[in-house]
């Protein structure tokens, strides 16, 4: 069966017009999502079922970036770098068919 990745998260915007998609894909593929581990679309997922329509669910340690504290961006950046090592790896295993890269 063929493999999609629907990556994002954070805020809900871009992450609800997915979900009629889903329903939609669910029947024909393996449905796989990665985002981020403080994002909201964790909790939304849960309460609406939403996790029912993936084979797996993947969370990243994301920050965005703090514009009051600039030292805190060190972290950010450290998160940063080993999310995308991580992200990558993940594709790289899952072998899929297709992304979703989903953003405002």
């Amino acid at each position: 069966m063929k493999k999609i990745v629907i990556a994002g998260g954070g805020t809900l915007g871009h992450i609800l017009p997915i979900i009629p998609l889903l329903k939609e894909l669910y029947n024909n593929y393996n449905l796989y999502f990665i985002g981020s581990k403080k994002g909201l679309e964790r909790k939304y997922f849960i309460d609406n079922n939403i996790t029912y329509y993936f084979k797996s669910i993947f969370y990243l340690d994301m920050d965005g970036f703090n514009r009051k504290n600039i030292l805190k961006n060190v972290n950010t950046l450290i998160k940063y770098i080993n999310s995308k090592k991580k992200n990558h790896t993940l594709l790289k295993k899952l072998m899929i068919t297709i992304l979703f890269l989903v953003k405002k």
